[in-house]
């Protein structure tokens, strides 16, 4: 566009991710220049969060843990928030790391201490910044490690001599590979007969 000696030139471009940090340039010449008039300028373009993932997800019980969330190539940088079950206090904190391409990967790590009741919980992480209407976010599910837990039936029975009691002895134990399970009468290992028969 000329005016009185005064020439304008706009270039409109559709910003996309992969343009952030790029390097305009307009260069001018002009036969009363000896060399070409050069400006630059970098192109800033804000962006959405490109993934969220949850990592670190095994833990023994009564012992800390940590469960990490990422979320990444964000500009600006996200903010994270999590979801876990109400009983968990957890502690959190968080790290920013500027990438090559002036992107950002925001990094969330929350430390709490499980019980074995946790062991299948679900943690949600969530991370939005500026650019985006919603969240972006993911769920997944702790696993807790721990030592075998046994009961048998709360419930007594009663039953006539010559008729049959079944007894339950169930154990819980992550991971459940048992190395050994056995009934004891009298302090003595139980032996299997036509009176005693063990199912697993």
């Amino acid at each position: 566009m000329e005016e009185e000696g005064k020439i304008t030139s706009t270039l409109t471009i559709m910003l996309v991710r992969e343009h952030s940090g790029s390097d305009l340039t307009c260069k001018v010449s002009h036969e009363a220049l000896d060399e070409d008039l050069v400006t630059k300028m970098q192109v800033d373009v804000n962006i959405a969060v490109e993934t969220v993932e949850i990592e670190s997800l095994e833990g023994r019980e009564d012992e800390e843990m940590e469960v990490v969330c990422r979320a990444t190539k964000s500009r600006p940088e996200a903010v994270i928030t999590w979801a876990l079950p109400d009983h968990l206090e957890f502690s959190e904190e968080t790290e920013v790391e500027l990438l090559e391409d002036d992107t950002f990967d925001t990094v969330s790590t929350i430390r709490f201490t499980p019980t074995a009741e946790d062991d299948g919980a679900s943690v949600n992480c969530q991370a939005v910044n500026e650019v985006m209407d919603d969240p972006l976010e993911t769920t997944e599910e702790i696993t807790v490690l721990f030592a075998p837990r046994v009961s048998v039936d709360e419930e007594g029975q009663s039953v006539f001599a010559g008729e049959e009691a079944a007894i339950e002895c169930q154990v819980e134990a992550n991971p459940d590979n048992l190395t050994g399970l056995e009934w004891i009468k009298d302090d003595s290992p139980l032996v299997e007969d036509d009176r005693f028969a063990v199912e697993e």
